[in-house]
């Protein structure tokens, strides 16, 4: 239990507190506890405001200590229209050494209550004309602690008059206190989680295009082939309103379909001529080779499906296993049929390219047979809006990328 430290003039035990007073305090902490516990991001000054015209003071502030109490910086600040604070940057990296006397109190959970600077003791004159130069009155500060350890404090100032501190209030402005580091402390996780997955995105991502490089070596049709896919796919997803981790899901996906065609001899895949049927079926096999390269990748499980299913068909003509419609992964028929409008309208080494009317035409024959019409329908919209849709969206520095 933290024991407060007092000057001479310690808390009056007959403070003659407005039961409104109070009563406005006691709402203000329970909004405040509502806020600080919801998932939004919340203005910590308009908070410290709050409080601090609930306690009638000047000056509401947060520290915050660094490099093991020896340093301390100034966060957040709220100060009344007619007072003045010094500015931000001025208050960083301040050297604790001349508080010396208040952080060793704070560090042994004590609340320091000054209800009138003029009678700090002697020993502390170093701290008091440091107060008096900022024109200080009064003063509470709270140590903010995140379990066992003293993270900073919150500071309440009185540049008006000498004051006795209510029990009762300190008590309420110490829940507050307890609140707002934990609201803090859970920002600066969330913070450094997104930082983690944004590195861990950008790994996925350096090694999906690895990957995608390796394949083109290989077979420079497919890599292409891949990118196109991958624009197409993405932009059909967010037509269709799907969230932006499933459209990343299907971006991702899409570079990584045909990445079982690594095993596939590359004469097969660059061969001019028809394939015998044992060909066609060493051909069909990579949906289920990409499936094992990717099996024990730590990549999302989806991806791997999709790259398993994205020969399936929804009424089973597809392979390897001839799924239907209620066994395929919404995600892998929007690759399916950007997969095939992207084959059939490019270059092969076996034919021609047969024209973006042929491949809408295809999708649009089996729409709702083969294909998912949702899908074929937004794909359709797509070039009837562009029907230069992957020249204009695929430039050569991003089939680069």
């Amino acid at each position: 239990m933290r024991s407060p430290i007092v000057d001479n003039n310690t808390i009056s035990q007959k403070t003659q507190e407005k039961p409104q007073e109070k009563m406005d305090l006691e709402n203000i902490v329970m909004d405040i506890s509502r806020l600080l516990t919801s998932r939004q991001n919340l203005n910590i000054e308009s908070i410290l405001g709050k409080l601090a015209q609930a306690v009638s003071v000047n000056r509401c502030y947060i520290f915050e200590f660094k490099k093991n109490y020896k340093v301390m910086n100034n966060t957040y600040t709220w100060c009344s229209v007619n007072q003045a604070f010094r500015e931000k940057e001025k208050l960083q990296n301040i050297n604790s050494e001349i508080f010396n006397w208040w952080i060793n109190k704070l560090r042994k959970r004590e609340i320091i209550i000054i209800n009138d600077i003029t009678v700090l003791p002697n020993k502390v004159n170093s701290q008091k004309n440091i107060l008096k130069l900022e024109g200080i009155k009064a003063l509470l500060v709270i140590p903010l602690y995140n379990d066992v350890k003293l993270v900073g404090f919150l500071g309440f100032e009185d540049t008006e008059k000498t004051r006795d501190w209510s029990k009762e209030n300190i008590k309420l402005l110490e829940i507050v206190g307890d609140m707002i580091i934990r609201y803090w402390q859970r920002k600066k996780q969330e913070r450094q989680l997104f930082k983690t997955n944004k590195i861990l995105e950008e790994s996925i991502d350096s090694i999906v295009s690895t990957l995608s490089y390796v394949t083109g070596i290989r077979d420079p049709y497919t890599a292409d082939h891949e990118k196109r896919v991958a624009i197409l796919a993405e932009t059909i997803a967010q037509k269709l309103n799907l969230s932006p981790a499933r459209c990343k899901t299907i971006r991702i996906a899409s570079l990584l379909h045909d990445i079982g065609k690594i095993k596939i001899p590359a004469e097969l895949l660059t061969n001019p001529g028809n394939l015998t049927e044992l060909e066609y079926k060493i051909i069909q096999q990579h949906p289920e080779t990409g499936f094992e390269l990717l099996k024990n990748a730590k990549i999302n499980r989806t991806i791997k499906k999709i790259v398993l299913q994205h020969h399936e068909r929804l009424d089973g003509s597809g392979y390897p296993f001839g799924l239907t419609k209620k066994m395929i992964l919404k995600e892998t028929m929007i690759i399916a049929v950007a997969d095939v409008v992207e084959a059939m309208s490019s270059h092969r080494p076996y034919r021609p390219a047969l024209g973006i009317e042929a491949a809408l035409e295809e999708i649009n024959k089996h729409k709702g047979k083969k294909y998912n019409a949702e899908v074929v329908e937004k794909c359709t919209m797509i070039f009837a809006n562009n029907k230069d849709f992957f020249t204009s969206n695929l430039t050569p520095d991003k089939l680069r990328t």
